[in-house]
């Protein structure tokens, strides 16, 4: 994968990226697609994805998820940082217990553990303050087994500060392998060998 970035001289982020089944390109928060084979155009913003992968969500969807668990009446809130641990360990077991991604969008070795680009710069503006809750999600998009799978992923990690799940995830294999390549890239190989061994017999 080759991203690419550039600011433009309004302030809005420019990113380009380029993956072996299309080209996305993305100005403030607008992205559009285009088809690698053929160069042809897909204004769809998530489908032309679909079809590569066997993916149902995208890391929104899940990161929106744990967002409506949230409970600051008693203290529990979800910055930037700690939305993207918590979405990495989900995808790490839902490939150790589902042998299947929940989501297509690469996770990558930050200075500060784990993180998926496009989520970043979703909540980047927050900084380290607590993220609203989003408004009208739609539950349907979500099965049973995924709902089973975040509620407890949320119920182990969620109870820890962002920065006590970056200090736990660079202790794991998956951030150390991918913080040693050129790329960044933690790919859903090393993900699902690391949390299959964190699974309870």
């Amino acid at each position: 994968m080759v991203v690419k970035e550039l600011k433009c001289t309004n302030g809005e982020l420019v990113t380009f990226k380029e993956t072996p089944y299309y080209f996305e390109l993305t100005i403030g928060k607008k992205t559009w697609y285009w088809v690698r084979e053929t160069g042809k155009y897909d204004g769809t913003s998530w489908v032309l994805k679909r079809r590569w992968s066997m993916a149902t969500l995208t890391c929104f969807d899940v990161a929106d998820y744990f967002l409506t668990l949230a409970n600051e009446d008693v203290g529990d809130s979800i910055s930037n940082l700690k939305l993207q641990k918590l979405v990495y360990y989900a995808q790490g077991f839902s490939l150790a217990l589902r042998d299947k991604s929940l989501f297509d969008e690469t996770i990558e070795a930050w200075a500060h553990g784990p993180a998926i680009h496009e989520l970043y710069h979703k909540y980047k503006d927050n900084v380290a303050n607590a993220i609203d809750k989003p408004k009208d999600v739609d539950f349907t998009k979500y099965d049973d087994d995924v709902k089973s799978l975040l509620n407890q992923v949320y119920e182990e990690y969620g109870q820890f500060s962002a920065w006590k799940l970056r200090d736990m995830s660079h202790g794991e294999e998956p951030w150390a392998r991918g913080n040693e390549k050129t790329d960044k890239i933690i790919t859903n190989k090393d993900l699902k060998k690391y949390f299959l061994t964190q699974i309870e017999d």
